[in-house]
């Protein structure tokens, strides 16, 4: 066990006997009583707190994706760390002390929010230190340049909730970086001059590394409003800046004051005793977060001045109680040992809860009626996701990056080579790890390996020019046979430069720019692997100055639409962190986005898990199936089960006509059926094995998913029983501004379990399995509300209602309200259901599909009907005759439907 201690204002480490000195700090102040365990790991003290502790939720044991292994000789690319590996501590003893979790505040958090943006639209600025930060976030606009007319564009524009601004300091040396960010405040200045309005209109947050890397305090003392600088904004007090360093895909946590990263399952190390630390331009001594303020102030800031927000703030006061203790800060006096205003915050998190409560308290500190606080924040990337009200992101499924329907914007600038490129300038041994595995483990025959020379980039001019044309040249023609290429630099790190390592970084960097500037033909898709590397292509190869996040493809990795001023418009460029990532998620990435795994149905799903790997049946199954579909311009059908003859007819079906299909259970069911329905569900996949096309694809062809849920525990209890894909919340008998947060709620729930959700704008009329709604109650879907919903829900599919019903047309022919769908599609990029697929005629389904991009049909009548017919009929004699035959009938009318929603067949 490594065992931290203070004596004497000396942090030594013990591991294996060892004892270790460290440098001591500049204080020599006794901690405060309720900062013990973030000076001094000590479990016999922690042990004797009377805590409720034995239902704690954060299950850490699921969170393989997260750990970070240090080095091993045994890779092909290592890195050997400056210090020998230390024994991590036993997560389980860290959290027994804590207390139990509080609920999601998110839902609050988004009714703030909205309220805000009814009042007054206050705009939240993150200046990104790399572009990474955009890891948590879909629907942000990136920006790559900070001119007052391009900042007042965006602050002024309401359809999104912020943006980026990529000032990539991190790869600068300090003056540099003080030149950005002075330049960046005097934009934001600018243009809120510009358009009238005050300082207090817009936030802004500093997010830098989870790993504590960066320029601390530089960027949060330059960034600050000038009306900061000698006062706070509202009236007086102190200047409040929060360091909240939680990363959960980077397993990067604070507990005690303490920062920590994962290395296994089950364990933690302090983060400043990972390779993070021995960074020679931002290198640190401690994992205490409040001697880490010290040591980066250099005394300036005492240890002991430095505030906490603890778990026991948050877990057992809540956000009003943060909220308080943020606004007691604020008003207190003089910070004594500064003589300054300014005080500093460090932020405890283990889970998103604890976040999400954090931040709600902040924002009613700075909303609070009378001298709200004055902050400036300094974040890891999830902090400005749960700021903007995001729920936890699910990655993107395979088929999101290739051609749908209708026409994306990346199709009017198609690829004109078939293979992809990976560029991987990182360094730190998570970056080499996945670089080998990505060589090595599975992509052999379809990936290209082209290795960059550090040694020939640095010795002269001339070899430096003729190794970039050699590797362009490499490219140009792996590319264009159809190979997705891997470039990467000598994997030997070179820091040895007297800026430690950023002159050699610099030029490294501007070489990879230079071969990506000087291809002629575009790649399917470009992936850089780094901080620095992503920040430079896409500035200075690609000539972004505007993209769009569209969401993570894998946790924490986050993929951008080039603009069309870009060198490549429309090319989906993936920001790969550095230290962020399995050992083969490099190699998930490139299989997402290749076009070798277009032909597989569904794509990459059967493969390599592309969810994060906590989730017990980690499938994004239900989303892997609709996405492939809509890139074929075909549709799933969603057929509800009641018994063993309806899914087994189901699933009969999808394997006579090839096709894939979703098995829905209706609450009413589940209440009747409960567990066992879902489990048999889940393995009626085993008829698929039959005949001469078994294995695990087939098996994943078969979805299975919850339908029409309008209750909290219907949902609560089909989650609690992981044996679902996917879930339908339907809030739509409520009030629009009751649906949305009702909604909201329900999918932060199921996405925390890594399920995606399906939400109904507007509200069908029909009966169905005891759901009655008459027709002058019914409401068309509203397309101007689509957006709003959309953003304000993180629901990952949308039901419409267009004139569809439950159960049987009044009329024949249907009529249904095609425009409202055209516009209905020109409003969203989800994905689009329509229930009440019983008796639409094939031209009705094929025009929805052909002019709204309908992926997925809901159908139950017909089905239903079909079996009772042959009941009616009382041919059968028996128990089992009765099943034969109801299943044949059922399954004749689900074929006849399959085939239908594949029109080019």
């Amino acid at each position: 066990m490594l065992i931290l201690r203070r004596t004497n204002s000396t942090l030594f480490s013990t591991s294996s006997g060892l004892l270790q000195q460290r440098r001591p700090l500049r204080h020599s102040q006794q901690q405060p009583q309720s900062a013990a365990l973030s000076t001094a790991l000590s479990f016999s003290a922690a042990g004797s707190r009377s805590q409720q502790h034995d239902h704690h939720p954060f299950q850490f044991h699921s969170y393989p994706f997260l750990c970070m292994p240090l080095p091993s000789s045994s890779s092909r690319f290592s890195t050997k760390s400056a210090l020998a590996p230390p024994e991590a501590l036993p997560l389980a003893t860290l959290l027994s002390t804590l207390p139990p979790t509080r609920p999601s505040c998110l839902a609050e958090i988004q009714r703030r929010l909205a309220q805000q943006g009814k009042d007054k639209h206050k705009k939240l600025v993150i200046v990104d230190d790399d572009p990474t930060g955009t890891q948590s976030v879909r629907g942000f606009p990136v920006l790559a340049e900070w001119t007052p007319e391009a900042l007042a564009r965006e602050i002024s524009d309401e359809s999104t909730p912020g943006f980026f601004l990529l000032s990539n300091i991190r790869a600068m040396a300090p003056l540099e970086a003080r030149v950005v960010l002075k330049d960046i405040r005097r934009g934001l200045d600018e243009a809120l001059k510009r358009l009238g309005r005050s300082t207090d209109s817009i936030t802004v947050i500093s997010r830098s590394d989870s790993t504590l890397r960066g320029h601390f305090p530089l960027d949060v003392e330059l960034l600050c409003p000038p009306s900061s600088a000698g006062k706070g904004i509202r009236g007086g007090g102190n200047v409040l800046t929060l360091v909240a360093p939680y990363f959960e895909a980077g397993g990067r946590l604070t507990i005690n004051d303490v920062h920590y990263m994962a290395t296994t399952p089950a364990s933690l190390l302090p983060v400043h005793l990972t390779p993070f630390a021995h960074d020679k331009a931002f290198g640190f001594e401690t994992s205490n977060l409040k001697d880490w303020v010290e040591q980066k102030l250099s005394g300036r800031v005492q240890a002991s001045d430095v505030a906490a927000i603890t778990l026991d703030d948050i877990r057992r006061g809540g956000p009003t109680f943060v909220r308080d203790k943020l606004l007691a800060l604020s008003r207190s006096s003089t910070n004594i040992s500064t003589g300054t205003n300014s005080v500093f915050v460090v932020v405890n998190a283990v889970t998103r809860s604890d976040l999400e409560c954090a931040v709600l308290g902040s924002l009613m500190a700075e909303d609070a009626t009378e001298g709200g606080a004055s902050i400036v924040y300094r974040t890891a990337a999830d902090w400005v996701a749960v700021r903007a009200g995001l729920p936890p992101l699910p990655p993107l499924a395979a088929s999101a990056f290739h051609p749908t329907f209708p026409c994306p914007p990346s199709l009017l600038h198609p690829p004109s080579a078939k293979g992809g490129l990976v560029v991987v300038g990182s360094y730190v041994p998570k970056s080499s790890e996945q670089l080998t595995y990505l060589l090595e483990g599975g992509q052999i025959g379809k990936m290209e390996g082209v290795e960059v020379s550090v040694d020939a980039l640095l010795e002269s001019k001339t070899q430096r020019e003729a190794e970039v044309k050699r590797v362009t040249a490499a490219i140009e023609q792996e590319t264009n046979k159809g190979k997705d290429v891997v470039i990467y630099t000598t994997r030997q790190l070179r820091q040895e430069d007297g800026a430690g390592g950023l002159i050699s970084g610099m030029t490294v960097s501007e070489s990879l720019v230079e071969i990506v500037k000087g291809l002629k033909t575009r790649p399917q898709f470009l992936i850089a692997k780094g901080g620095i590397t992503s920040n430079d292509v896409a500035v200075k190869a690609l000539g972004i100055k505007r993209a769009m996040v569209l969401g993570p493809i894998l946790p924490g990795v986050p993929v951008w639409e080039c603009g069309d001023e870009s060198k490549f418009p429309g090319m989906k460029y993936v920001v790969f962190p550095g230290n962020v990532g399995s050992t083969q998620a490099l190699l998930e990435a490139v299989q997402k986005l290749s076009h070798h795994q277009v032909s597989s149905s569904p794509p990459l799903s059967s493969a390599i898990p592309t969810r994060p790997l906590f989730i017990p049946s980690s499938s994004s199954r239900t989303l892997d199936l609709v996405e492939a579909a809509r890139a074929k311009g075909h549709a799933v059908g969603a057929f509800n089960v009641y018994n063993l003859e309806g899914v087994r007819a189901v699933v009969l079906a999808a394997a006579a006509t090839d096709s894939s299909a979703i098995l829905q259970v209706h609450p009413s069911s589940f209440d009747f059926g409960g567990a066992p329905l879902l489990e048999l569900c889940r393995a009626a996949r085993i008829y698929l094995e039959k005949g001469d096309r078994p294995g695990e694809e087939d098996r994943n062809r078969i979805a299975v998913h919850l339908d029409h849920a309008h209750e909290a525990a219907s949902i609560e209890r089909v989650l609690a029983l992981d044996l679902v894909d996917s879930v339908m919340c339907d809030g739509s008998a409520l009030p629009y501004d009751e649906n949305i947060a009702w909604t909201a709620k329900m999918t932060s729930l199921a996405h925390s379990k890594g399920v995606p959700v399906e939400a109904e704008l507007g509200r069908l009329a029909g009966e169905e399995d005891g759901l009655s709604v008459a027709e002058k109650e019914a409401k068309m879907t509203d397309p101007a509300q689509v957006p709003d919903f959309v953003a304000q829900t993180g629901v990952d599919l949308v039901a419409v209602t267009i004139g569809n019903v439950h159960g049987r047309y009044a009329t024949n022919p249907p009529v249904l309200d095609l425009q409202r769908l055209v516009d209905i599609r020109k409003a969203t990029d989800r994905p689009l259901v329509l229930h009440g697929a019983s008796g639409l005629p094939p031209s009705v389904v094929h025009a929805t599909m052909k002019m709204g991009g309908i992926c997925k049909f809901n159908v139950n009548t017909e089905v239903r009907e079909a079996a009772m017919g042959v009941v009616r009929e009382g041919k059968a004699k028996d128990v089992l005759p009765l099943m034969v035959a109801t299943g044949e009938a059922m399954q004749l009318v689900i074929e006849q439907k399959m085939r239908l929603f594949k029109p080019t067949q």
